[in-house]
């Protein structure tokens, strides 16, 4: 189960993700400039271990990068900086560890370190993430040293 309940520097969360033929049809849909055909096309051939393409893998990064935040749609990222060292494959269970790096108040942003790995153990890719939570209700979003600690 993943829960939202990062509220300091500091705190980790586990985030896993089994990624499907469906997942990787559903991404290409959206993210080709060709997306629209007027013909009907031709239907896919199940492959055994296909290939993602990176955007995703980076896609997914960040969304786990904007995890902490409990709307993410209200965070928007700075910066970001995300190192590839495998591909990911239809089949793979992602788990990425989602770690709060550092809070800034007066900027109201927080700095993300997301790592992500596969079923193997093997790291797939790491990336760092500045996220601006100036739109965020102060009480939903990380803070460096909260109230009682």
């Amino acid at each position: 189960m993943n829960e939202r309940w990062l509220d300091k520097v500091g705190d980790i969360v586990a985030l896993s993700k089994s990624v499907s033929e469906a997942d990787i049809a559903l991404y290409g849909l959206i993210s080709r400039d060709d997306a629209f055909v007027p013909e009907d096309p031709t239907p896919p051939k199940r492959q055994p271990r296909q290939m993602a393409p990176y955007p995703f893998l980076a896609s997914l990064l960040a969304a786990a990068a904007a995890y902490p935040v409990s709307l993410p749609a209200q965070a928007s990222f700075q910066w970001q900086q995300i190192e590839f060292s495998a591909p990911m494959y239809t089949d793979d269970t992602l788990y990425m560890t989602v770690e709060i790096m550092a809070y800034d108040e007066d900027a109201r942003t927080i700095a993300v370190s997301v790592t992500c790995q596969n079923q193997d153990q093997q790291r797939l890719a790491h990336g760092t993430f500045t996220l601006d939570v100036s739109a965020v209700e102060p009480a939903d979003y990380p803070r460096a040293n909260p109230e009682g600690v």
